[in-house]
């Protein structure tokens, strides 16, 4: 769709051929350089300024560390707009300050450097993530690696978009049949055993 400079790098704006998000697209940075899905502290503060200085209301990044959803070894972010916020960005869950438990271990980050921290955690733990820049925050998941025997296996390729309380269905059948509770029982699967992020 586009290609030039953001954030002070070279990224390229690619169409999504299954979006699932609106205005869904996949944000590459350095393409030439054929970078890992591996997030650097460098990236993580780009993904976070293009965020939080976008005219865009409701722009948001998604990412998918390995293991949690990521479909390439090739470094890229989610990109959509979600106007109304994500389920997980609501101020009823106590990592937004409200009383609610999410199913899953998450905090909500509002500087980089503090998300940068939690995020550092967790590649030591080699423990998978999913992640959601939006303009003043970052909502980090701690979730099972995708192939763990504890996932069922219709739910194994789950990311960032399933963590964050969006589900996508196929058909108007599978949404009259969407049940809340049984959902959160899904992404309550994903906890790990132990996490290393602070939640509290």
């Amino acid at each position: 769709l586009w290609q030039g400079e953001l954030a002070g790098q070279a990224v390229r704006l690619l169409y999504n051929k299954f979006p699932f998000a609106r205005f869904h697209g996949l944000l590459v940075p350095e393409p030439e350089r054929g970078l890992p899905q591996s997030l650097t502290r460098d990236q993580h503060e780009r993904a976070w300024a293009v965020c939080a200085g976008s005219g865009v209301p409701g722009l948001c990044l998604g990412y998918n560390s390995l293991g949690a959803g990521a479909s390439v070894n090739h470094l890229h972010f989610q990109s959509f707009v979600a106007d109304g916020g994500l389920p997980i960005q609501a101020p009823r869950f106590s990592h937004n300050g409200g009383r609610e438990a999410y199913p899953l271990p998450c905090v909500r980050c509002g500087d980089a450097a503090a998300a940068w921290r939690q995020i550092e955690a967790l590649h030591r733990a080699d423990q998978p993530y999913n992640l959601i820049y939006s303009r003043d925050a970052a909502h980090l998941v701690a979730r099972r690696p995708q192939d763990d025997a504890a996932l069922a296996d219709d739910t194994r390729a789950w990311g960032w978009s399933e963590m964050a309380g969006a589900l996508t269905l196929f058909s108007r059948e599978a949404y009259q049949a969407l049940d809340a509770a049984a959902f959160e029982t899904g992404l309550a699967r994903f906890a790990p055993e132990k996490t290393v992020i602070s939640t509290g």
